[in-house]
């Protein structure tokens, strides 16, 4: 039997119903939200090759430091293609303090015999602080060579001092040349020595 024309149009507006009608709405993702980017940290090694953190201005009439209360040591070795750069910590177990310029430094060999070096001044002295939490820093730099001779103790001058204290040390002085950086302040949570 033949359907009617009336149940063909019922049966095609089924179909047009539950056919491909309107497409599924597109669903856009949100956009990006702009992100601000944490700060680099400074640098966790104090003797980093990164230019040491400035002390802040001395407050009051703080004193130069005092020799006794004050240590020397060897900390870190640095080195590149052109040079060597031996770098000594200095603390405190006093009172806050200041300190201001470059150590006096001689060179001592196996038996305590000096060894000579010509010594050249590098950087700006400023007036920096030191007290139990923080420590200060000097570079000594010889150029990478093959006449070298190793040196077993560095005796250091700290600037206003008026003493001398020993740092026993396992650096070089290559071509009998030296640049001896100022004193600089670095905090003790910047890294430590080994």
């Amino acid at each position: 039997m033949r359907p009617s024309p009336l149940a063909l149009v019922v049966a095609t507006a089924l179909l047009t119903a539950c056919g491909d009608g309107d497409p599924a709405p597109r669903v856009t993702p949100p956009a990006a939200l702009p992100t601000t980017a944490a700060p680099l940290p400074g640098p966790v090694d104090p003797l980093s090759p990164r230019p040491a953190v400035e002390s802040p201005a001395p407050t009051g009439s703080a004193p130069t430091c005092e020799a006794e209360r004050l240590t020397v040591t060897d900390a870190d070795l640095l080195a590149d293609e052109h040079e060597l750069q031996e770098v000594f910590v200095v603390r405190t177990s006093g009172p806050a303090c200041v300190l201001r310029g470059w150590p006096a430094v001689t060179l001592l060999g196996p038996g305590d015999a000096p060894i000579p070096a010509a010594q050249r001044r590098i950087g700006t002295a400023t007036t920096v602080s030191l007290d139990g939490a923080t420590s200060l820093s000097f570079v000594l730099a010889t150029p990478r060579s093959q006449a070298c001779r190793d040196v077993s103790t560095v005796a250091v001058g700290l600037p206003g001092t008026g003493a001398t204290l020993r740092a026993q040390t396992t650096m070089q002085v290559c071509d009998r040349s030296l640049t001896v950086s100022p004193v600089e302040r670095r905090t003790d949570d910047e890294g430590s020595e080994h």
